[in-house]
């Protein structure tokens, strides 16, 4: 059990190493992590079986949407790349995109 922003949370995962790690990281790092090189983006979506990214600035309507979710749902990891990401991805600023891995590579 931890405690994060005075709500109690509960582990009920699966006991295994990659598990107990995801869980703790998960708890102890910001519900929505930056990235700081587009390059890395491709790696870090591969962490949750559900990634979720918005491209753009930290402001506007949609991302305080996107933060809301965030604290609603931990069990999916939430991103925050830059506007210049967003073309790589084949996607728009301040837009909202799933990432699903089936697995680690």
């Amino acid at each position: 059990m931890c405690e994060r922003n005075g709500v109690k949370h509960t582990y009920t995962g699966a006991f295994t190493t990659d598990s107990l790690v995801h869980w703790v990281n998960k708890q102890s790092n910001p519900l929505i992590i930056p990235v700081d090189k587009c390059d890395d983006l491709s790696t870090k979506v591969t962490y949750s079986s559900l990634s979720l990214v918005y491209f753009g600035a930290a402001t506007g309507e949609l991302y305080h949407s996107f933060a809301r979710a965030a604290r609603a749902n931990e069990k999916y990891l939430y991103f925050l790349a830059g506007s210049d990401c967003a073309e790589s991805y084949e996607t728009v600023q301040n837009s909202i995109t799933a990432f699903r891995s089936f697995g680690r590579p």
